[in-house]
């Protein structure tokens, strides 16, 4: 298991969904990609059950590595969700802000990746905040336990996104202007 939310996780989702994973109740090696010291003292404070370890990790430039090596990946919502993809990793989505909300619908609708929720009401305290949780606690299981529902996800993130958009957007610029194309 992976998880990762953005380079400082700037809203602290880490403690959060490492601790929404743990109440799967899964075995798991979780490592956890922290920018923050303040992150870092939130998984600090996590108890792991039997068979479970949460391991944090500093930004790394290994991020691809450590993504093609995860049995599931658990992100934010922005721009490394379509890298995922691209990596044709099996993922489960939590929108942290606002500008992430249309597209984070968009690819859970699409089967594209896994919908945690929304990261204020995974935050939540009372009834509502374990609500959330749990829910997404269920929706974590059961792609824990299922290694076909993780490949399945993985199979259509890799089909949906193949790596070349930069390419396609840099053509039609380039046709825009009146240049010829890149080939």
């Amino acid at each position: 298991m992976l998880a990762f939310f953005g380079g400082t996780d700037a809203f602290g989702a880490a403690p959060v969904l490492a601790r929404v994973l743990l109440a799967t109740g899964h075995p798991m090696d979780l490592t956890v990609v922290v920018g923050r010291p303040d992150v870092a003292a939130g998984l600090a404070a996590l108890v792991p059950g039997r068979g479970q370890a949460v391991r944090p990790v500093p930004p790394t430039d290994e991020l691809p590595a450590l993504i093609a090596a995860a049995d599931l990946v658990v992100s934010a919502a922005g721009t490394s969700t379509w890298e995922l993809c691209c990596l044709g990793a099996a993922a489960a989505l939590v929108c942290v802000v606002d500008n992430q909300r249309e597209s984070y619908h968009r690819v859970v609708a699409e089967g594209v990746a896994a919908g945690l929720g929304e990261l204020p009401a995974l935050a939540a305290a009372g009834l509502a905040g374990r609500a959330a949780r749990a829910e997404a606690a269920r929706t974590l299981r059961a792609l824990l336990e299922s290694p076909r529902r993780r490949a399945a996800l993985a199979a259509r993130a890799w089909s949906t996104v193949d790596g070349r958009g930069r390419a396609r957007v840099a053509d039609e610029v380039l046709a825009l202007v009146g240049a010829p194309a890149r080939g």
